[in-house]
């Protein structure tokens, strides 16, 4: 395993944002990096030395959207510079709400096996540097943006219909591929996940203008 892991330094400051403690034990014992643990309200397990010319990432557990709790987010995106590094860790295969200013982050498919998830976190470092990963967020149409403002506005179907002059098909057709979009399988989870993670998200989705 540690062949993956050459590339970096012990001096670099590794953060995992989880409240699942086992989760953080278990990437810190099979990547052997110096991890440090932060809960998604922001209690961390012991103080961190930040220095500006250290390499930091932070590693957040995407199963942060099922909580709602943003403390230890917003901390840490107040706190460090410009240059550190974010790497989110989809463990569960959630909704994918990502708030505003992660346009350039990292996102990472750590389902299924072990092995496999710390050689995608590898190759993930390496392509930041070149590509970026390919963007995260959602592709959506204008169509579906429309569609989406409404949704979040908490429109009723007659009203969205009417505003957007569609047919009731094409707006559940519209529906579907948003939320499919999003990472999610049901609208209702959409939503779902959406009431949770409200203040985020329309920091990000909700166009004020539309």
């Amino acid at each position: 395993m540690e062949k993956y892991i050459y590339f970096i330094c012990n001096k670099d400051v590794n953060i995992v944002l989880t409240d699942d403690y086992f989760f953080y034990y278990g990437l810190k014992q099979l990547t052997g990096l110096p991890l440090f643990h932060i809960t998604y309200e922001g209690v961390v397990n012991k103080s961190i030395a930040i220095k500006h010319k250290r390499n930091i990432r932070v590693l957040v557990d995407s199963r942060i959207f099922y909580s709602g709790k943003w403390g230890g987010y917003k901390m840490l995106r107040g706190s460090l510079n410009m240059i550190s590094q974010w790497m989110w860790l989809d463990v569960s295969g959630g909704g994918r709400f990502y708030p505003k200013g992660c346009d350039y982050d990292i996102y990472v498919n750590m389902q299924g096996n072990v092995k496999k998830n710390i050689e995608k976190l590898y190759f993930a470092f390496l392509k930041k540097n070149v590509s970026r990963i390919v963007n995260h967020y959602p592709r959506l149409t204008k169509k579906e943006q429309a569609v989406l403002q409404c949704l979040l506005k908490n429109g009723g179907i007659n009203e969205i219909k009417s505003q957007l002059k569609i047919e009731e098909k094409t707006l559940s057709c519209y529906q579907s591929k948003i939320t499919r979009k999003f990472g999610c399988k049901r609208y209702i989870r959409f939503m779902y996940l959406y009431s949770l993670n409200k203040e985020m998200v329309d920091e990000r989705w909700l166009m004020p203008s539309i």
